[in-house]
């Protein structure tokens, strides 16, 4: 029972997704629909890896750092529509939006790799 409403749930999540992607025609307008479906799921994330923070849990990984990490990410998909406007689409948008990723993927990926 509960496979059959992951698997719906998933399901529900990719169409919502896929229409947007489909019948938004503009790129701007887009990156600001496709940021209200990613912040709430980053936003459950973080949630769930400070509760293992604080209850001490996942003690394979570093929650507190993996926190940071996804809290930085989702900072980062709130700004970046607003980068987007301010540099607009030029090189120097994707510079500046890439590069920040990459850091944060660093940070995530010292959290999901150093032990406790």
């Amino acid at each position: 029972m509960l496979n059959l409403f992951r698997a719906r749930l998933i399901l529900l999540i990719v169409g919502i997704e896929s229409a947007a992607i489909i019948f938004i025609p503009d790129i701007t307008i887009l990156g600001m629909v496709l940021l209200i479906i990613l912040i709430p799921s980053l936003a459950g994330i973080v949630y769930i890896f400070y509760l293992a923070y604080r209850l001490k849990r996942l003690r394979v990984i570093k929650p507190k750092i993996l926190t940071i990490g996804f809290l930085l990410y989702m900072i980062s998909n709130i700004f970046r529509p607003v980068m987007q406007n301010i540099l607009g689409e030029t090189a120097n948008y994707l510079i500046v939006v890439v590069f920040l990723d990459v850091c944060i993927f660093v940070v995530i990926f010292l959290g999901l790799y150093k032990k406790t």
